[in-house]
């Protein structure tokens, strides 16, 4: 009966366009927004390639913001909705407390600033602590839609061979890496409804890995940037094919059935299309998110388990 409440209320509020479960929109006006302080922001939980991301868009001549919120959000919080100062002060110049970004970030944020009239490219933030788009919506609207967003996706079995060197970190961890890939796909839809579906530009590591100098075009069309030949040289030695299909090698049978039968790892990969068994290196259904839009109703179901996952998760009974 609560449960048969909770959906009626969450299929209500999720499809008023710009309502927020979690806040109220915010349309106030926001200073020092133009054309040229426009951003672009690569979405991710890590070990997906962001960072090779990020130095494509540097090697272009992008001004960049790496990972802001490093040391400030950690742990289970990197599932929570990021602080609203925080987003603020990486999509304005406006003034900012030192507790909002790491201070590495807010200089290189300052030194992007005091130079604004000279720049010709927006800045690039790449961060792995934003996973619920939530947090968007206290954007003013002219900030969102004036923003390019690039999820990075890939396969769980992937991620967890990427981060096993790293026992300290806290995505070394399958139940960690399963909920937050989760939290990436099933708020997908709800991150396209915040900011337009024509800015969201999803991006698979077992696809643009096996083709660089298609990844790169696809990324500078989705910026509306062009192809530098700076960034083909910097791409030229760097592919790495082999990348997609390591963990079939680095992960034990054990991790492997422990990732496959996670319950959030399972929702995951059917949404991504990601397979088992045999088939387990066939990515070729991957398509289905990254072209193929989702219903409607589909969209509305991945929500709401969502949502009802977070509230058990947050009652401490999960």
């Amino acid at each position: 009966m609560a449960l048969a409440f909770y959906n009626s209320v969450c299929f209500a509020l999720f499809m008023q366009p710009g309502l927020s479960l979690l806040h109220s929109v915010n349309e106030r006006s926001a200073t020092n927004l133009t054309d040229e302080t426009a951003r672009i922001h690569i979405l991710s939980m890590g070990r997906v390639g962001s960072t090779f991301t990020l130095d494509l868009f540097a090697q272009s001549g992008y001004p960049t913001l790496a990972e802001p919120l490093w040391g400030l959000i950690e742990g289970s919080r990197m599932l929570e909705v990021t602080p609203e100062e925080s987003l603020t002060c990486m999509y304005t110049c406006d003034p900012c407390s030192s507790f909002a970004m790491k201070e590495e970030a807010l200089q290189d944020r300052q030194d992007y600033c005091d130079t604004l009239s000279d720049q010709t490219k927006p800045l690039v933030i790449k961060d792995i602590r934003m996973l619920d788009p939530e947090g968007f919506v206290a954007l003013p609207l002219e900030v969102r839609t004036k923003t390019k967003f690039i999820l990075l996706l890939r396969d769980p079995r992937g991620v967890y061979e990427s981060v096993l060197p790293h026992t300290t970190w806290a995505i070394h961890s399958i139940p960690v890496i399963c909920e937050e890939l989760y939290l990436e796909a099933s708020t997908l839809p709800r991150l396209r409804q915040i900011v337009g579906d024509d800015n969201v530009l999803v991006a698979t590591f077992e696809e643009w890995s096996q083709d660089l100098e298609g990844y790169v075009a696809k990324l500078m069309k989705h910026v509306n940037g062009s192809v530098s030949q700076s960034v083909l040289e910097y791409i030229a030695d760097k592919a790495d094919p082999a990348a997609a299909t390591r963990w079939l090698e680095a992960v034990s049978e054990s991790d492997l059935t422990e990732i496959e039968v996670d319950e959030n790892c399972k929702k995951y990969m059917e949404i991504a299309g990601y397979k088992t068994g045999p088939e387990s290196t066939d990515y070729s259904a991957l398509t289905n998110l990254v072209t193929l839009p989702l219903s409607d109703e589909r969209m509305i179901r991945l929500r709401q388990d969502y949502d009802i996952a977070r509230l058990i998760l947050k009652a401490g009974t999960k």
